[in-house]
């Protein structure tokens, strides 16, 4: 959470910033699954369900203007 906060903290580009924030996740994700049993991890991956892919522009609300 702590590399989250201080990479917002900074300002800028939320596109820029994504990968980075996508980055962040995946080492969080790997950290939190070196430490589930099998078992664990398989709950933990039915729990997060099929992939889910949404196009950036369908991802704004109604009258919101991209970077706004």
């Amino acid at each position: 959470m702590k590399k989250m906060r201080d990479l917002r903290a900074e300002g800028g580009d939320r596109a820029a910033m994504a990968p980075k924030l996508q980055e962040i996740n995946k080492d969080t994700e790997k950290q939190l699954l070196d430490v589930l049993t099998a078992d664990q991890k398989a709950s933990f991956e039915k729990m997060k369900g099929d992939k889910l892919e949404i196009p950036a522009d369908e991802l704004r609300g109604p009258g919101r203007r991209a970077g706004g």
